[in-house]
């Protein structure tokens, strides 16, 4: 069908100014009014103008209103396809045509400017070169591979070559060809840490059909938006000399002096890295030398590691990183392997296209985002910081009392391994803290004290009274494991029988002999145990005597003090013991669950892993009944012997408190926002220890406990630190790249009237665009300085410590 506009085509006009075109909306001029008579058919069923509607198109809102036509056909639904609209009549709205429009974008319009980091440093643009805010102005990137995004051998450079020689996110492909060649005879270092696939099958990765197995990048640690040439193919697996040409090759455009590199095999990969740049093609050769680097692990790949990497590689315990986590490429790939199975059918120089313009669109969204996403974080930081702030001057004031002058020490020693990573890593945990070993041995040295120094003889030559404790202790314990046995494993062999009822033997005799020492020092012991022979009448398994320790003849029968206060002693160190049983528990089935759900496949080795499961529960249930046992003599006996301070450590173990400290399949958050379960901080710590009488082991474990409270505490004022400066640099480089984009004006090099003045209108819209930009992102941060400066009104006033 035929209609005629009366002058405009269609709903929004091109008004020319001076510079450039700008767009506005007809309805503001009421420019725009089609009815009936404007059509030479008549027109069945008239629809009036609706109200006013809103669009949301290329990710802004911005007014709309529908032309007032017919509806021609009552068959079509209003939300028909796009596709027809020369093949029916249908109802045509305002929102067609900005539609139609944006999904038609050619690939010079996805690639005409590729997004830099806005809010990152970039001496000359939004930082000073010299700047004397080092960590502030640090920049922090992440590497990471996908074998996800392979592409198959289908065609070739010289058929299929890339539109982009190094012009967006992928390097340039020539060069980066010829420098793997120059290295292919390269072997790479196998890993001294945990068994690193990445490391260690670098060499052995499935590559039959397939050109690229995969891609490497280089990301923003801080915002995510990936860096201009940090993208690489990989030919195998995990290789270095791939890693380190995007790595190189990403920050050959930053003239930032501090990095902060965060890599899930940094403890390995950043080993010789200084020498393998070197070996770099020039253009792209970094001094490293004159840079401040410092390498870390992303905080969830970090359990994986050994003992010694988490305390050197943590995000936790760095200085400047704020509440990094490093992990985010990993977020990116969820969005970017939507295209794995398009992208990897294509020729490779389309695959690299395709996946550069996924890339800028992330960049694009990122950016866009950038305004709401740092104000989230601000109005989520600055609490978090004044709340870790307060718990930990509430703890350095409550040692400061009993350890003044360690706590002076253990703050110099934060601070010194700060500036200086070979310094000792006060965050390191170097002994055990307490034990039953380590009780048993103070009460051991206490008696020969009084043996020798106090010429005090003991009941029995050769059992002291914290022997005779410590081997009831052990008596009960050795109980509950023939209960559990008897109670596990319900339908025995005769072989299992047999050894079952000798350990009841055995464990008879114990006891038999344990009752004739005790009743040298615990005569009351041996009336009770008449009577409750007498009461029962009948034979008992070993596992049900009664041992009638201290604290089960308290009020019955006469107790020496001197034996409940050794049980109490004895019990506290079983409950630390018990916990520290409990650790190794759950680690080892946490390990056996990741083993099992790695490489085990079928239903044989299944099988044998499940068995191997339920030893490790069966170990984990007897540490917690063991705690618990200790925690009701503690609870019963503290008040009884005036015993205060143990409470601060030892609390009632509930189930949901039996959990790993850094678990696989946790869903609740990490270090830097913990509350983690009560039995990973214990630390032995008593108010009855003070600086003089504590042994290291109390220290020790103090000390780290405090100094993680610490670097709690310094990450969350980072954080709000690092969020400030990154507004301000935002800012200045939006202003930055308005000027920049306006000088392009006055360099247009043509004798093309015509190509001038649209090279000239391209660079003002650009301006301005950016321009608009910066505005909005003003808009929504107006109100943080005034958040900030609330919340440091009613923070507590920090305390000293020296």
């Amino acid at each position: 069908m035929g209609f005629t506009l009366h002058k405009w085509k269609a709903d929004d006009m091109e008004s020319t100014s001076t510079r450039h075109h700008t767009k506005i909306q007809l309805d503001s001029h009421g420019a725009l009014r089609l009815t009936t008579e404007t059509f030479t058919v008549p027109i069945p069923n008239p629809v009036p103008k609706t109200t006013t509607a809103r669009q949301d198109v290329e990710n802004h809102c911005q007014p709309l209103s529908y032309l007032e036509i017919p509806k021609c056909n009552d068959r079509l639904p209003p939300e028909v396809d796009l596709g027809v609209l020369d093949m029916e009549p249908r109802q045509l709205t305002g929102l067609d045509f900005p539609l139609l429009s944006w999904a038609k974008l050619d690939r010079e319009d996805f690639l005409s400017e590729l997004l830099r980091l806005e809010a990152c440093p970039q001496p000359g643009k939004n930082t000073v070169l010299s700047s004397p805010m080092r960590d502030i102005n640090a920049l922090f990137v992440a590497l990471d591979a996908n074998f996800c995004l392979r592409c198959c051998v289908v065609s070739n450079n010289e058929i299929n070559p890339s539109l982009s020689q190094g012009w967006g996110y992928f390097v340039e492909d020539t060069t980066f060809k010829a420098y793997l060649h120059d290295h292919k005879g390269n072997t790479q270092e196998k890993s001294t840490c945990s068994n690193h696939n990445a490391v260690n099958m670098a060499d052995v990765k499935m590559k039959k059909g397939c050109d690229v197995t995969g891609v490497g990048m280089v990301v923003c640690a801080r915002h995510g938006m990936r860096l201009l040439n940090g993208v690489a193919d990989l030919q195998y697996g995990e290789h270095y000399v791939n890693m380190d040409y995007a790595f190189a090759s990403a920050l050959h455009h930053s003239d930032a002096m501090v990095l902060k590199v965060s890599y899930d095999i940094a403890c390995q990969w950043h080993k010789n890295l200084y020498k393998r740049m070197d070996n770099m093609p020039s253009p792209l050769q970094l001094n490293l030398c004159d840079r401040d680097l410092m390498f870390l692990v992303p905080k969830f790949h970090l359990p994986t590691h050994i003992l010694s990497c988490q305390w050197s590689f943590s995000f936790n315990w760095t200085k400047g990183v704020g509440q990094t986590d490093g992990e985010e490429p990993k977020r990116g790939w969820a969005n970017l392997n939507a295209a794995a199975s398009s992208t990897k059918d294509m020729g490779p120089g389309h695959h690299r296209d395709t996946l550069d313009d996924y890339l800028g669109d992330w960049n694009w969204k990122k950016l866009i985002r950038l305004g709401p996403s740092i104000l989230r974080r601000i109005k989520e930081a600055i609490p978090e910081r004044n709340d870790h702030l307060e718990d930990f001057e509430e703890l350095t004031r409550s040692l400061g009392v009993k350890f003044p002058n360690q706590v002076a020490k253990w703050k110099r020693q934060v601070e010194e391994w700060e500036s200086d990573s070979m310094k000792p890593n006060p965050f390191e945990i170097k002994n055990d803290g307490i034990t039953q070993a380590s009780i048993r041995l103070q009460l051991a040295k206490e008696e020969a004290r009084l043996c020798v120094g106090e010429g005090v003889l003991p009941l029995h030559s050769d059992v002291t009274p914290s022997v005779l404790i410590s081997t009831g202790i052990d008596l009960e314990e050795q109980q509950q494991c023939l209960c559990d046995i008897s109670k596990r494993e319900m339908c025995m062999t005769d072989a299992q029988q047999a050894r079952f009822q000798q350990r009841t033997n055995l464990l008879m005799r114990r006891i038999e002999a344990w009752y004739q020492i005790q009743d040298l020092f615990m005569p009351g012991a041996r009336t009770l145990r008449d009577e409750w022979t007498e009461f029962t009448s009948r034979l008992h398994s070993p596992e049900d005597v009664p041992l009638f320790l201290p604290l089960q003849i308290h009020g019955k029968a006469a107790c020496p003090r001197q034996l409940e206060v050794i049980e109490f002693r004895l019990r506290e160190g079983q409950a630390h013991n018990a916990l520290s049983n409990l650790h190794q528990g759950l680690r080892s089935r946490a390990y056996i669950l990741k083993f099992k759900d790695r490489f085990l496949h079928g239903q044989g080795a299944n099988t044998r892993a499940r068995n191997c499961l339920k030893t490790f529960d069966a170990k984990i249930n007897a540490a917690a009944t063991r705690y618990r046992v200790a925690y009701r003599t503690l609870f019963t006996l503290g008040p009884l012997l005036g015993q205060v301070g143990w409470k601060d450590q030892l609390q009632p173990l509930a189930d949901g408190d039996i959990c790993l400290l850094a678990d696989t399949y946790d869903l609740r958050p990490g270090e830097g926002r913990r509350w983690v379960s009560w039995i990973w901080w214990v630390c032995g710590y008593g108010k009855q220890a003070t600086e003089d009488e504590s042994d290291n082991g109390f220290q020790e474990a103090i000390r780290v406990e405090w100094c993680k409270a610490c670097a709690r505490t310094h990450r969350w004022e980072e954080e709000v630190r690092l969020l400030f400066e990154e507004q301000q640099c935002t800012l200045r480089f939006l202003e930055w790249h308005v000027i920049w984009w306006m000088d392009r004006t006055n360099t247009i090099k043509t004798s093309d009237k015509a190509l001038a003045e649209g090279h000239r209108a391209y660079a003002v819209h650009q301006a301005e665009l950016w321009h608009r930009i910066g505005r909005s992102f003003a808009h929504v941060w107006r109100d943080t300085e005034r958040f900030l400066d609330h919340a440091d009104a009613h923070k507590p006033k920090r305390l000293s410590t020296s």
